[in-house]
């Protein structure tokens, strides 16, 4: 009885780090169409290997090291992003501009739907969804958006979609971000 427990344990352990390996796969796809810099890649790349060896080891990972490890990965994005507006020469709401509108920012939950308020036309910059456990953000492509929506449109957002699967099994627990371009509307 103990042997079949072990080889229970040793396959649902092998079943984990292919689905790691499969996530890290497909992240790697994705990461392509998202620019990320080789410095963030690199630390990225450091955070699978950690946890492939975690879970080769012992099974489980230290939850403190790999916070640690996001929220050095999120403050090296937050330098990139400033060192990039400053080498552009304009900040974001000069480069903005030429949308005649301002960037606001929309959460949204599986299955949920915005209406577009009265006197303003809403261009869809980028939306990402990311899981309430603070994950990475992962852009999404698979749904496609009007190229702009007008003031008591509707803009809904499916209950499942494939970027959503990579980041967690239940799916219903990420959360997407819109980045929005509102722009009056001259009528």
């Amino acid at each position: 009885m103990r042997i079949f427990f072990k080889k229970i344990l040793n396959l649902y352990v092998s079943i984990k780090i292919f689905c790691i390996f499969a996530f890290l796969f497909l992240q790697s796809m994705l990461i392509s169409a998202q620019n990320i810099s080789p410095d963030i890649q690199y630390k990225i790349d450091s955070i699978s290997a950690w946890i492939t060896k975690q879970y080769e080891s012992n099974g489980t990972i230290d939850q403190k090291v790999l916070d640690s490890m996001n929220q050095s990965i999120r403050e090296a994005q937050k330098r990139l992003s400033v060192a990039n507006s400053q080498c552009d020469g304009k900040s974001k709401s000069q480069s903005d501009n030429k949308e005649e509108g301002k960037i606001i920012i929309r959460d949204m939950m599986p299955g949920s739907v915005f209406t577009v308020p009265e006197g303003v036309v809403w261009k869809i910059k980028r939306v990402s969804c990311k899981s309430d456990m603070g994950s990475y953000s992962v852009l999404v492509t698979s749904v496609k958006f009007k190229e702009q929506y007008e003031a008591g449109e509707k803009i809904s957002m499916p209950a499942f979609t494939s970027e959503a699967s990579l980041l967690s099994e239940d799916t219903s627990s990420v959360i997407y971000k819109f980045e929005i371009i509102e722009i009056p509307n001259p009528k």
